[in-house]
């Protein structure tokens, strides 16, 4: 049963046309889809493991609320920002106080870019705590962004000022040979993704390394690859240009999602929309790493060494890729009523995506300390959503309990949910 179960979820996520309809075949097949739900909500855990893993292969997404009183999808979206992560960890740290819980098991969707993916990837399919998650950046950011005396030549080589084969080591060491749709294995895993820029010959666009499968008749304007090695997707996600050189997977080099969406809060928004479609969303959280003041940002690029080499377009660049980040916050802003949408982005005095002077990272830790206790009522807003809701009355109990109960025994029995057939008949 196991290694069948196991086997039919591998085919469904094969690349190519016979995958794409093998997949469709038995997504429409209720009486598979039944057997494989019996499975994953039964005692015997090795074949719920292998059930749960094909439901997600299938796109069988079912959405349960994280606690009592939640109305919709809950969505946290980190940018890019190199070492600047920093600040992201202090402000994920303020809410695991206020909450008293890990970040993972709030949050039904997770994703990120650049520095943010490698976040989303631990708190999201590690389930590590943000105070692990930040250790390990600590020893990530010290072994990588390593200046010797031949960088400068190196880059000239390679066209990367960092060795690449670091980054990918201590991505390999921590991720071992994990891969993104395997996650699904485990019980309440929420649903992953991470942003790399796809190389064409002719543009550059978006692509999404994801732990879930899209129901039938639902599909991402994204293309994305579920089957992906944890580490590799990283390394792709996270490969800055002339920072570190392009990652070539199937055929395809990718470059640091920072160059198509350094603020994924929108495609984080359209792939919720996505995997859960019918599902309203209740609550958006965005972390920035940082708007660098214009002065220090002045400082940084005066203090480049290398504008022979053009680092100092390559500065602009990035300076305009953390504007963007604002951009796609007005733009939300606009869009999303404010009980919905926080957006946490602290100013700093360290510009750079690859500070790695303690006292420079002391100066982060600050700056997000002083924006925290000036955001606290932000926080404390964000923190009552986040809470469970008491029911007003003993009769709103009743009807909770019992709608947990029929959703508890459709998982059982019933073929596929209401909105799954509109969207296969459809």
């Amino acid at each position: 049963i196991v290694s069948g179960t196991h086997l039919l979820g591998s085919l469904a996520i094969t690349r190519g046309e016979v995958g794409t309809e093998w997949r469709r075949r038995i997504a429409q097949n209720k009486e598979v889809r039944r057997v494989i739900r019996k499975f994953a909500y039964g005692q015997n855990e090795s074949a719920a493991r292998a059930a749960r893993r094909a439901l997600a292969t299938l796109g069988v997404n079912e959405w349960k609320p994280k606690v009592a009183g939640q109305t919709g999808l809950r969505i946290l979206s980190i940018d890019g920002g190199g070492t600047r992560a920093l600040l992201t960890f202090e402000m994920l740290k303020h809410i695991k106080k206020l909450m008293g819980k890990d970040i993972h098991e709030m949050f039904d969707v997770i994703c990120g870019t650049s520095t943010g993916a490698i976040i989303a990837a631990s708190i999201g399919i590690r389930r590590k705590s943000v105070e692990e998650c930040e250790k390990l950046y600590r020893e990530l950011i010290g072994k990588v962004f390593c200046k010797g005396p031949m960088a400068t030549p190196k880059m000239v080589l390679t066209r990367a000022y960092y060795d690449s084969k670091i980054l990918e080591s201590v991505l390999q060491r921590e991720c071992g040979k994990g891969v993104f749709i395997d996650s699904t294995a485990e019980e309440g895993m929420p649903k992953v993704c991470v942003v790399s820029s796809k190389l064409g010959t002719s543009d550059v666009t978006c692509h999404t390394f994801r732990n879930y499968t899209y129901p039938v008749g639902s599909e991402s304007r994204f293309a994305g690859t579920p089957d992906a090695q944890l580490w590799e997707a990283l390394r792709a996600s996270s490969a800055a240009p002339t920072f570190f050189t392009e990652k070539l997977l199937n055929g395809t080099l990718h470059a640091d999602g920072a160059i198509v969406a350094n603020n994924p809060t929108a495609v984080a928004i359209h792939e919720a929309q996505s995997i859960f479609p019918g599902i309203p969303i209740e609550l958006v959280v965005s972390m920035g790493n940082g708007l660098a003041e214009p002065k220090f940002v002045d400082l940084w690029k005066e203090g480049s060494k290398d504008k022979q080499l053009g680092w100092y377009d390559i500065l602009d660049s990035y300076i305009y890729a953390a504007v963007q980040t604002e951009d796609v916050h007005h733009m939300l802003v606009e869009l999303l009523p404010p009980e919905k949408y926080f957006r946490f982005n602290p100013k700093t005095r360290c510009a750079g995506i690859d500070e790695v002077r303690p006292e420079k990272l002391v100066e982060m830790v600050d700056d997000a300390n002083r924006y925290i206790e000036a955001s606290g009522e932000r926080f404390r807003r964000l923190s009552e959503i986040l809470k469970p809701r008491g029911m007003r009355h003993f009769w709103n109990q009743i009807s909770y309990a019992i709608g947990m109960e029929v959703r508890y025994v459709q998982n059982l029995f019933d073929p596929v949910f209401r909105e799954e057939e509109v969207a296969t008949e459809s």
